[in-house]
């Protein structure tokens, strides 16, 4: 049984908590009550709010509360250009290419992330359904949803660019033990493109990719803290 005592301090931090939640006012004029900011995104807020919750855009916030939660009018522009890609391109549209290698590794040393050099077919990462008879697409499809958070993703198209990737991952896609690679193979580097961090091979069923996929964010998270 709770003691009086502990029971009023609780009660009084609860109170004290509503007393003094803040209002937020947008640009646009609409008004939550008792808000609290839960995520910040390149081009908004999230919010939790008495109504419920959602996200604000930067552009619908004041000057001070833009300057408060960071916002960065270059990196909303990026993402941006990036969701627009998205729109017309697909999974392909949010990947850099080989050609976009410098912006892939700017990305990658702003953000602390490495690179994951996705190797596989533009027809398996453009697919939009999995056929029972091509596990490629299921297997590319499953890579790219479980690193394209956690990684800076750069596509290597295997039958168009082979053996263009950067020397060390060019090695690591061809070693003695599997030089004609099942695509998809991921090599997972630094953002200097100095050192492979984790080596993603092509697996026969969705559980051993999953296995594979667990333990190459393990080395990504572990990474991170070095």
């Amino acid at each position: 049984m709770r003691c009086p005592k502990a029971l009023f301090v609780a009660t009084f931090c609860l109170l004290t908590r509503f007393a003094c939640a803040e209002n937020l006012t947008t640009l646009d004029k609409q008004t939550f009550q008792n808000y609290r900011v839960v995520k910040t995104e390149p081009d908004g807020i999230i919010i939790m709010h008495a109504q419920g919750g959602g996200k604000v855009a930067f552009t619908n916030l004041p000057p001070e509360l833009q300057k408060q939660y960071g916002y960065d009018p270059v990196k909303a522009e990026e993402l941006a250009k990036k969701q627009e890609k998205i729109r017309k391109l697909g999974r392909l549209g949010a990947v850099y290419r080989l050609s976009e290698l410098e912006q892939a590794k700017a990305e990658a040393k702003r953000d602390n992330k490495p690179i994951a050099f996705l190797a596989t077919a533009t027809s398996c990462l453009q697919a939009t359904e999995v056929r029972p008879d091509n596990s490629s697409i299921a297997a590319t499809i499953q890579d790219f949803e479980a690193l394209k958070n956690a990684t800076v993703l750069v596509f290597s198209d295997s039958f168009t660019e082979n053996h263009t990737e950067p020397p060390i991952v060019d090695a690591a896609l061809h070693p003695p033990d599997d030089v004609h690679y099942t695509v998809p193979k991921v090599i997972i580097v630094d953002p200097d493109i100095s050192k492979v961090i984790f080596v993603v091979r092509y697996a026969t069923n969705a559980t051993t990719q999953a296995r594979l996929l667990g333990s190459a964010l393990a080395k990504v998270k572990e990474q991170k803290k070095q």
